[in-house]
């Protein structure tokens, strides 16, 4: 089991960490899905209300989201903050005019864009930075491929994208190491392997019968990939435990982006080291619905959490 407390079961100290749950759009969405999320986000508010919840809609969204969510039942965050000043970038928004608008949130370091935007880890800790500075929270995600997988150097690759982004808050004054975050809630880090992020695509009412086969056999592949999202949350975890101390390795979230749905999200929800999810397709399918519902099984694991808490 992993876990930086040891005088608490593992469930236990993840239970102090209110979970996460973010909905990356990419580049998708129209007014009315923004209007059908409003409703939905609003109609189930009670049923997640201990689930923290951000939507990243793609940017020209951003302004309709912040007017038509209660910012306390669920913030705006953007996908992508530039880690310049304002000026001349075309193409760029500047951290600055994002919380200025109203948004609370930004991804960086996502696989899409490590893989086609140039975002390398130096980028990635820049934007970062200039974002917190700026009193952005920031979502870093960190993740291996599945060349790099296979060839048995995932937890490598995953562990040098995480220090660029952990190393960065860090500088030495005085004789002694200072981090440069107000609190532990203002990052969250989304482990998302490359090779599991799927597609997004529905079966058409022809294909519902082989869908059915091929969602057994998901599931069952599912079980797998669940050992291995804990075991690499874990890893993470006792990373940062080893490199920065117990007290930071016990605050920080740290969330999952691997093709996560209704169906399973139950089972991943459960693992010790797993304090939420940053999704894709699931945060836009049938509607924001699939959205509502994976934040409502959150929130009965978190209420069981707490109430065995309560008992010890």
């Amino acid at each position: 089991r992993c876990g930086v407390d040891t005088h608490l079961p593992g469930f236990l100290t993840m239970a102090s960490r209110q979970f996460f749950l973010g909905g990356n759009w990419k580049s998708n969405g129209n007014q009315a899905l923004v209007k059908d999320l409003a409703s939905v986000i609003k109609r189930e508010a009670k049923s997640n209300a201990d689930i923290e919840k951000v939507i990243f809609p793609m940017a020209l969204h951003l302004q309709s989201l912040v007017s038509s969510v209660d910012g306390k039942l669920c913030s705006v965050g953007a996908q992508m903050v530039s880690e310049y000043p304002k000026g001349a970038h075309t193409g760029d928004i500047y951290a600055h005019a994002l919380s200025d608008s109203g948004v609370k949130w930004v991804l960086v370091g996502h696989s899409e864009r490590r893989k086609t935007r140039g975002s390398t880890n130096e980028v990635v800790a820049a934007r970062m930075l200039v974002a917190l500075k700026e009193h952005l929270k920031v979502i870093a995600c960190i993740g291996e491929t599945l060349e790099e997988r296979e060839s048995g150097n995932a937890e490598a690759a995953v562990f040098k994208q995480l220090a660029a982004v952990m190393d960065a808050l860090y500088h030495t004054g005085n004789g002694k190491d200072t981090h440069s975050i107000d609190s532990w809630d203002c990052l969250v880090l989304a482990y998302e392997p490359v090779w599991a992020i799927g597609t997004g695509k529905s079966a058409s009412p022809e294909q519902a019968c082989l869908q059915r086969r091929e969602l057994i056999s998901a599931m069952r592949a599912d079980l797998v990939l669940f050992s291995q999202a804990q075991a690499m949350h874990c890893a993470i975890r006792n990373w940062i435990r080893k490199n920065h101390g117990p007290d930071v390795a016990k605050a920080i979230r740290i969330i999952y982006g691997g093709s996560v749905k209704p169906y399973n999200c139950e089972a991943l929800i459960t693992k010790d080291d797993i304090d939420g999810f940053l999704l894709g397709g699931a945060s836009i399918s049938h509607k924001g619905e699939d959205f509502a519902k994976i934040a409502k099984s959150m929130q009965a694991h978190w209420n069981e959490t707490k109430k065995t808490k309560s008992k010890l």
